[in-house]
Formats: C-alpha cells, structure tokens, sequence
C-alpha cells in the first residue's frame, strides 16, 4: 500500500491538529496520548497488512471523539464528526462513510459479537493493553 498523497497528508494533519486541542484538557485516559499510542499501532499493523492508511490513520485519530465515555466538552455528535470530514477536511464521501463504519462499529466491548477480518484481528490483539494503558500516569512506560 502506497503512503499517503499530499493531500491526505493535509488531512491528517488539520485532523490530527483538531483532535489535539479538542482532547487537550480531557480526563478519562481518552486523551491525546492515547490516541497517539492507537495511532502508532494502528499504522504499524496497517503497514504491515498492506490496509489503507489514510483511512486507517483517521479512523485511529477520531476514534474516541464520539464515545460517550467522554463528556460533553469533549464529545462531538456523529453529525458533526461526518460535517467535519466532509466539508472542513473535504475526505471524499466513501472514505467518509468508511472511516465512521470504523469508528461506530469497532468497539473493543463488543469485539466477540463481529465478524472480523484478519488485519482487525491484529488490531483486536493490541487493544487490550491500550485500554489498560488508558489511565497509566503520563510518563510510565508502556504504550
């Protein structure tokens, strides 16, 4: 899988920006350092299965930003979220509805109740000590 192109460069990078600021005070371990360690292996394990990664890079930055772990400052309605990609990042509309079936599908909760492919079982292996991980101090090790 060829990289990213120049534009879905810009795109993650005006994603990567938002999500920073918009998770800069948050509290729950569903932090910028989170999403950054789900990021980082996310596009390891996409590299190495040959996925997407555009569509694998975005679906691991907005992952949580719709989760109602987070509160209301912090979470953004599913309409916003799709308005966002679509009209402020211009992600074309079937990348759009690819990243938030990702995002509104895969949830580590309910990972015994969906079929998965092989790259999403990969990825299911790595989640658990990601959520473990969510509340560790910052500065411990780990991911």
């Amino acid at each position: 899988m060829a990289g990213l192109n120049q534009e879905q460069t810009e795109q993650i990078c005006l994603m990567s920006e938002w999500v920073r600021k918009k998770l800069a005070a948050e509290g729950t371990g569903h932090d910028w350092l989170h999403i950054e360690r789900v990021r980082n292996i996310s596009l390891q394990i996409a590299k190495e299965e040959g996925a997407d990664l555009f569509v694998t890079e975005a679906s691991a930055l907005l992952h949580d930003m719709i989760d109602v772990k987070l509160d209301d400052e912090h979470r953004v309605p599913l309409d916003e979220l799709k308005r966002r990609l679509s009209e402020d990042w211009k992600v074309d509309p079937g990348t759009v509805d690819g990243i938030l079936a990702i995002i509104t599908r895969m949830s580590f909760r309910d990972r015994e109740n969906i079929k998965t492919n092989a790259f999403q079982k990969k990825v299911w292996q790595f989640r658990m000590p990601i959520g473990l991980m969510r509340s560790a101090p910052s500065g411990s090790p780990g991911l």
